[in-house]
């Protein structure tokens, strides 16, 4: 593929250098540069078409300390092992920090770019960043801030935060489905009548049962908003419901959440590796089944083996319904593509990389697990998420 490049971009990529704020938006450029002899990476055929503006990045690359040049370095190694989704998501973070950068005045990214640390040029950021989201609030709103205690002014600034995210969301839906809109096309699962039954009944045995009672209290008034044809705020909401509340083929509504839920022979190992395990709590604390894939992963990660699943991971273990689909559907699209079928044989027996593989295959393959995944076919549904869920 060829790439482009111009000087423009090139000042925004000297700046985050320069400042070290945040380096991902280089990894674009200098990663395909900084970690080879510049003979070399002048004889690469992706740079004929533009050797002169690399030459002055890898140029201006070289004329940073060393140190400087080997935290990139140890950054592009760290970039390049991330998969392609977060790969995509963490350039668009740099690319939309190096824009912000620019806009700036100058007095205020010199305060940037003379930060002792990073945690000050964050908090640096950060407090610039809520003075644009204050100004940027209705007149009433704004004064009502400006006279407001500070407990009251984070609980504000976090609903205009949720407001904004929110109308961001809707804006990229609405695009994303722009073509359909206009032609009045009913390509959202949600829409078919002959549809409805099957989705009220997955929501109703199936979603309703992992809402709090704020989510459901959502669901109602979408539902309602639905009936009288805002069918998109509806279907949104059910998609933003689901990926807050992900399902794993098998798994029972409730599950170990506490340390104290865990089977006692899990316990044991747990406390053996680590006497204050126990006292952890982390962002997974009782939540099913986050917590268990948590604890999986804190033992696997010290090299012990699971001496007893915290969930559901044969094929024999899941529910009729998901037997069915995986011999019925999915196995057979699976004969063909054997890396995929052994990639499932290899996971049987774990929690929770069997249900896992079971979604993950799922999806690519546009399938939706009965009883797990919203009924019809993901990619359909995968419209009408946002930026946070593409």
């Amino acid at each position: 593929m060829t790439n482009t490049f111009d000087l423009s971009k090139y000042r925004l990529l000297r700046r985050i250098v320069g400042s070290m704020g945040l380096v991902l938006a280089c990894c674009v450029g200098i990663a395909e540069v900084g970690t080879l002899p510049l003979s070399r990476a002048e004889s690469r055929p992706m740079l004929v078409s533009f050797p002169e503006e690399w030459r002055q990045l890898w140029n201006y690359f070289r004329s940073l300390p060393s140190e400087r040049q080997l935290q990139l370095r140890q950054f592009d190694q760290l970039f390049r092992k991330l998969d392609a989704v977060t790969q995509q998501r963490l350039r668009r973070v740099g690319e939309h920090y190096a824009v912000w950068l620019e806009t700036l005045p100058p007095a205020e990214r010199r305060r940037i770019d003379s930060a002792p640390d990073s945690e000050s040029r964050l908090a640096i950021v950060r407090e610039l960043r809520q003075r644009e989201l204050v100004a940027k609030m209705p007149k009433a709103l704004r004064q009502r801030y400006e006279t407001a205690s500070p407990p009251e002014r984070e609980r504000i600034l976090h609903d205009w935060r949720q407001e904004e995210r929110q109308r961001r969301e809707e804006w990229l839906v609405i695009e994303r489905n722009w073509d359909d809109l206009r032609s009045n096309r009913l390509s959202i699962p949600v829409l078919g009548p002959a549809f409805q039954k099957e989705l009220e009944e997955f929501v109703a045995s199936v979603l309703w049962l992992r809402l709090t009672e704020a989510e459901r209290e959502l669901l109602k008034r979408v539902r309602e908003e639905a009936k009288q044809g805002n069918w998109l705020a509806y279907g949104r909401t059910l998609v933003m419901l689901m990926d807050r509340h992900p399902i794993l083929p098998g798994c029972p509504v409730d599950g170990p959440r506490t340390f104290k839920d865990l089977p006692e022979e899990v316990r044991r190992l747990a406390n053996r590796i680590d006497p204050q395990f126990p006292k952890k709590g982390g962002r997974d604390h009782g939540r099913w089944p986050q917590y268990a894939i948590a604890v999986t992963e804190h033992i696997r990660s010290r090299g012990y083996a699971m001496p007893k699943q915290l969930g559901p991971c044969t094929l024999s273990a899941m529910p009729p319904n998901v037997q069915d689909f995986v011999r019925q559907l999915l196995i057979p699209r699976l004969i063909s593509a054997p890396d995929d079928l052994a990639r499932l044989e290899q996971a049987e027996g774990l929690f929770p990389d069997y249900p896992q593989m079971l979604l993950e295959l799922a999806k690519k393959y546009d399938l939706s697990i009965p009883g797990v995944m919203l009924p019809g076919p993901p990619d359909q549904w995968a419209k009408l998420r946002g930026a946070r869920g593409r």
